[in-house]
């Protein structure tokens, strides 16, 4: 489930597994001892037919659960009313989506054993960068298949973007868990609700704006943003966004690197050149020497 105005998201699973119904205790036990199975079914079938392929056997409704469809309350209603609790904006149903665990673990930890073994060898090159990214991948959350980008979210709320330390910080010591993610450097994966983040989000609005009016900075107010991005929630109480070692996944404090740096020519307007015009100026370049 997704917003159509705000970056907040739910995940609703399409269907869920029934369990199998208990037997009923009134049957007799000669109706037990008569039923035919599927096994004396099919058994039945290949001798009337004289065929002798090996089909599968369909499964047992007691030992294979009935799968049904999610029912329409519980899968569009993040709030009582079926609209978003952080804008009041109307939900949509984005997906289906593969909400299981995207990374085998396992094998994660194995690639990093043969990334250093490589390096001793002298057969990798740029050996941190590549750990740092295996080890990012291997540092997210398994329950999270989405995640958040945090200028996003500090932009609908129209504040500065707060250092992901104390942001992290902030959600941690209030129970919930983060990570980073290996495709957006930007990107946040945690077990947070939405509603949850963005009032964290609000508390540091408040704090930036006391801290400007304490600097005799004047707040500009915008009213213009007020209608296309309105916020139906409040700032939470008690939100602490001192700085801890412990959540500082940036590589200032882990000593890695975990994402590649761009190509050279690679970046906006006029600093993109493209990788045909930086062929040419390699070209150039060992001419003349």
């Amino acid at each position: 489930m997704q917003c159509t105005r705000c970056p907040a998201f739910w995940m609703r699973p399409m269907a869920k597994a029934r369990p199998a119904r208990e037997p009923r205790r009134n049957k007799k036990k000669n109706e037990t001892d008569t039923k035919t199975t599927p096994e004396t079914q099919k058994r039945q079938r290949d001798e009337e037919s004289g065929s002798t392929e090996d089909y599968p056997v369909p499964p047992l409704r007691q030992e294979n659960p009935k799968i049904v469809a999610t029912s329409l309350t519980d899968l569009i209603a993040p709030s009582k009313d079926g609209h978003c609790p952080v804008c009041g904006a109307a939900v949509t149903i984005s997906g289906p989506l593969y909400c299981a665990p995207t990374q085998n673990r396992d094998y994660l930890a194995e690639l990093l054993e043969v990334i250093a073994e490589r390096d001793k060898e002298g057969r990798i090159t740029s050996t941190a960068r590549i750990q740092g990214l295996v080890q990012v991948a291997l540092e997210e959350l398994p329950q999270s298949p989405l995640f958040y980008v945090l200028p996003e979210v500090a932009s609908y709320v129209r504040v500065r973007c707060p250092p992901s330390p104390l942001f992290i910080g902030a959600l941690g010591r209030l129970g919930y868990t983060c990570s980073q993610v290996h495709c957006d450097a930007a990107g946040l994966k945690t077990n947070c609700p939405p509603e949850v983040l963005f009032r964290v989000m609000l508390a540091w609005k408040k704090k930036c704006d006391e801290e400007d009016l304490a600097n005799g900075e004047e707040r500009k107010e915008s009213h213009d943003g007020e209608d296309r991005k309105p916020i139906l929630l409040a700032p939470l109480d008690g939100v602490d966004f001192s700085y801890d070692k412990r959540y500082d996944l940036r590589r200032q404090a882990t000593g890695m690197a975990k994402y590649i740096p761009n190509a050279p020519g690679w970046g906006p307007k006029r600093r993109h050149q493209g990788a045909q015009q930086m062929d040419e100026n390699d070209h150039e370049t060992a001419n003349r020497s």
